[in-house]
């Protein structure tokens, strides 16, 4: 009876997948293909190699790459690749891939990309990103790119965690925000931990602690903040077992112009390599191609909700150590880690 219930469960995963991806043609690729360990290379970033690395892995997941943007990329940020954790990641649609930097130290990265034209100097996101860059003296700013179109997003740990209202009241914040606070609140949103800008579509990333297991009334009540449809206790089953009961971390996309949620995604940390979620072929390809130089192997889920017919524009991303120790700095930072 028991194995009954386990492979019926493994059957609702996979129909789960497919509703979590972007066209139906998908649907036939949910299959769980169980990625291998990359064994350990080197110990220090090496520009030269990572862009092999990059390049290789592009190919293999069909995403663009430029060798133009790439230089320019690691030029601009030599010393943060080389003194940071590097990690990469992907998604289950059809898109490109993406690398970014954990700083170890607080540096200016977003003067840094207006120095070396990465951005417009006349952004109308850099007050923002910058008076969260500063939000507390610890708090510590990094970078996500695009190895085709360059940077991306601009990404700070706010230094611990925070009440929502602190956040909201810092220097630069649109009032399309700040006039979330109750909805967010309502929510059980109200603890953050990070935060971030898109540099091309103007969004943004708040990064909140959600206290106690994931439990349907609480997954319900998040994921329609990004009008998506309710999920069912079966699709929750395939999702809680791979995250802490103590809490979790759970992430919004809102439009700075507008002050709309766009998605709404949960991260679950540290995951077995030979135990990873059913995510379909091209985020096994992923974790099973991305090479990971630490010393361990750092392997991130997230389900990813928005608006849309029958779950069209959900979707799962995955996140994979590449170098410089990612677990030391999550573990600094308090991230909500399994232990092995």
């Amino acid at each position: 009876m028991l194995k009954s219930s386990r492979s019926a469960l493994k059957q609702y995963a996979h129909r789960f997948y497919a509703t979590l991806h972007v066209g139906e043609k998908h649907k036939e690729d949910a299959v769980d293909k169980t990625p291998k360990p990359y064994p350990s290379k080197r110990l220090k970033f090496n520009a030269d190699d990572f862009k092999k690395d990059v390049s290789q892995l592009c190919a293999t997941l069909n995403s663009g790459y430029n060798e133009k943007v790439m230089n320019a990329v690691l030029d601009t940020y030599k010393e943060n690749f080389e003194r940071g954790a590097v990690l990469w990641k992907a998604t289950s649609k059809e898109d490109g891939i993406a690398f970014r930097f954990y700083e170890r130290e607080k540096v200016d990265v977003v003067g840094t990309a207006i120095n070396h034209g990465l951005i417009p100097g006349n952004h109308p996101m850099i007050p923002l990103i910058t008076s969260w860059a500063n939000f507390r003296e610890n708090a510590i700013a990094s970078c996500d790119f695009d190895p085709a179109k360059g940077l991306n997003k601009t990404w700070v740990w706010l230094g611990g965690r925070f009440p929502l209202e602190e956040l909201l009241a810092a220097l630069n914040v649109p009032d399309t925000l700040r006039s979330l606070e109750p909805k967010l609140k309502a929510a059980g949103l109200d603890i953050v931990r990070h935060a971030a800008v898109d540099w091309r579509s103007s969004t943004v990333n708040i990064y909140f602690w959600v206290p106690g297991p994931m439990t349907l009334p609480v997954v319900n009540r998040l994921t329609a903040l990004s009008g998506a449809e309710p999920v069912d206790e079966e699709q929750l089953a395939t999702i809680k077992p791979f995250f802490k009961p103590n809490g979790f971390t759970c992430a919004t996309t809102i439009d700075s112009a507008t002050g709309k949620f766009k998605r709404v995604a949960f991260y679950a940390l540290r995951l077995d390599s030979n135990n990873l979620p059913v995510m379909g072929d091209r985020l096994a390809t992923f974790f099973k191609e991305a090479p990971s130089n630490d010393k361990t192997e750092m392997n991130i889920v997230a389900w990813s909700f928005a608006g849309g017919p029958s779950g069209s524009s959900n979707y799962i991303k995955g996140e994979r150590s590449y170098i410089g120790e990612l677990e030391q700095v999550l573990n600094t930072w308090g991230s909500p880690i399994w232990n092995k």
